[in-house]
């Protein structure tokens, strides 16, 4: 038996199994039991389950028996509690490793099978045009500026390259600029409703990209949204980073590696990452994070 108190059930001793249904009770009175004491067992708010003692005998149970039981129950608790958080960070670095490996391999694939390639072709070019030269400069005009044009196309591949990497507007002109852009390229009308004007640290503005980046591509594949918000500020010690869109709900943070991996992300610089995704309602995707000056 476990009593309610102060909105959780508190510690509690019976001595009544004659009436016990249920198979374990009904055994304990079959062994003799003459009382016990039990404790429920919480884990982060919720109720993970309970510790019971049996008393066998004439004696009375020693004094003290149910606090020392609840607070047996506690430790219980945080023992449990903190083998959850040792699994989920460990989860977490596995997911943030498979993550690198992913990316550096489409990085050498992108590289491989795109600028590589390019001037790979350009060095060609130009050594045919080197050879053309003395004896046909027409045809050697004609492959420098195939030449060129390889080269043009090259540049372009590497700065997109590097764009995923790291965007160089992010560096160069701040959040809002860069947020801007993304707005810019989105298939869907998006509002930048709030940005701040002064730079954050460099670890929240790159997540905050990313977290907007990674968002945007999802409303535009997933959310059927005739439109999205996007806004970020700084709320006392934490940052705030929200997308929403009026698309028709349903999206979960646990499915997908995309939303997983900006929960990664955003945990390791200490926040949380949050999504409210009712059906037919629209999702919201909120990350706080503590706002670290030069973090």
């Amino acid at each position: 038996m476990i009593h309610e108190g102060r909105g959780q059930p508190q510690p509690a001793h019976t001595t009544d199994f004659a009436r016990a249904d249920e198979s374990d009770p009904a055994r304990l009175n079959e062994r003799g039991c003459q009382s016990s004491h039990a404790a429920p067992i919480y884990v982060e708010g919720n109720l993970w389950g309970a510790l019971a003692l049996a008393h066998v005998g004439d004696e009375p149970p020693a004094e003290g028996s149910e606090q020392r039981l609840a607070r047996f129950s506690e430790l219980v608790a945080q023992a449990i509690a903190n083998a959850d958080a040792r699994a989920q960070l460990a989860a977490s670095r596995a997911r943030l490793v498979e993550a690198s490996d992913a990316e550096r391999r489409r990085l050498e694939r992108n590289l491989h099978d795109g600028a590589q390639q390019r001037l790979h072709a350009l060095s060609v070019t130009m050594g045919l045009a080197h050879k053309s030269l003395p004896g046909d400069p027409f045809q050697a005009h004609g492959l420098i500026g195939n030449a060129r044009e390889e080269l043009t196309a090259a540049l372009a591949e590497l700065r997109e390259l590097a764009r995923g990497i790291h965007p160089a507007v992010l560096t160069d002109r701040g959040l809002p600029d860069a947020l801007d852009g993304l707005a810019q390229r989105a298939p869907l009308p998006v509002e930048l409703q709030t940005v701040p004007g002064k730079r954050l640290p460099e670890s929240i503005e790159v997540a905050a990209y990313y977290l907007v980046s990674e968002a945007l591509v999802n409303v535009a594949k997933y959310a059927h949204a005739s439109s999205a918000r996007v806004s970020v500020g700084r709320h006392g010690d934490h940052v705030i980073v929200e997308v929403a869109d009026d698309g028709i709900g349903g999206a979960d943070l646990h499915r997908g590696s995309g939303l997983r991996g900006l929960s990664d992300r955003i945990d390791g610089l200490g926040g949380t990452l949050n999504v409210e995704s009712p059906l037919r309602r629209g999702t919201t995707i909120r990350a706080t994070i503590p706002y670290r000056h030069g973090g």
